[in-house]
């Protein structure tokens, strides 16, 4: 019963409606005049069967649009999250090829050289913030699995899981074994075991692209389609 209460209301709705009208028919058949008690009886039968199903209908309505501009209100806060986090990951990246790190022209970590405080501040500061948008894809493929918010919710959740698989394996773990080395005046050589190269060579494919298709998906939930 608690999963069907449309079923129930349904139930009760048609037996007042069907009362009324009982009533209704026998009243006027007990009727000898148009205006005697009977008569009335009758009138009113059909009153409470009518207003019944009138009631019904109105407040069926009202409550459909209701779940359906709170589901559309939590959709769209969900697109938004997906975005935000997206910019945050991508402006991370921007800011390991600011720093030299990565990049089409960088084969590895520059080597020979100490790391300076300037360097080492910035990049604890980028991976923090790395770190908090693969936890915010985490939270919204949690919060996807256990919402019936979208009708491609297998394909929703499944690109959320590989875009922060992705962060967390590739550049999240290996941060987490090496990143107590990464201090100021230690040898530069230490940055290439955070495999932050590998992150950035293959970040289109693992991460753009996903989330593209992820956008895609939410916007035909949103919207019925690509914009």
């Amino acid at each position: 019963m608690r999963k069907h209460p449309w079923l129930v209301l349904g139930g009760v709705l048609a037996v007042v409606f069907l009362l009324g009208l009982a009533i209704a028919v026998a009243a006027n058949a007990l009727s000898n005049q148009t205006d005697d008690l009977w008569a009335k009886i009758s009138t009113a039968g059909v009153g409470v069967a009518l207003t019944t199903v009138a009631g019904a209908i109105a407040a069926g309505g009202l409550k459909f649009l209701d779940e359906k501009r709170s589901r559309d209100q939590e959709r769209r806060r969900l697109f938004h999250d997906v975005v935000a986090a997206y910019n945050q990951v991508k402006a991370c990246r921007r800011g390991m090829e600011a720093l030299g790190l990565v990049g089409s022209g960088v084969p590895s970590p520059r080597s020979g050289t100490n790391l300076r405080a300037e360097e080492v501040k910035e990049l604890r500061s980028i991976m923090s913030r790395l770190d908090d948008a693969q936890l915010r894809f985490e939270a919204l493929k949690r919060e996807v699995h256990q919402s019936d918010l979208f009708r491609n919710k297998i394909d929703v959740e499944q690109e959320l899981k590989l875009v922060e698989d992705y962060i967390n394996k590739v550049a999240l773990s290996n941060w987490q074994k090496c990143g107590k080395s990464v201090w100021e005046n230690e040898p530069a050589d230490v940055l290439q075991n955070l495999g932050l190269q590998e992150f950035h060579r293959f970040f289109e494919w693992n991460i753009s692209k996903r989330l593209d298709h992820l956008t895609e998906l939410l916007q035909a939930e949103l919207f019925g389609g690509r914009r």
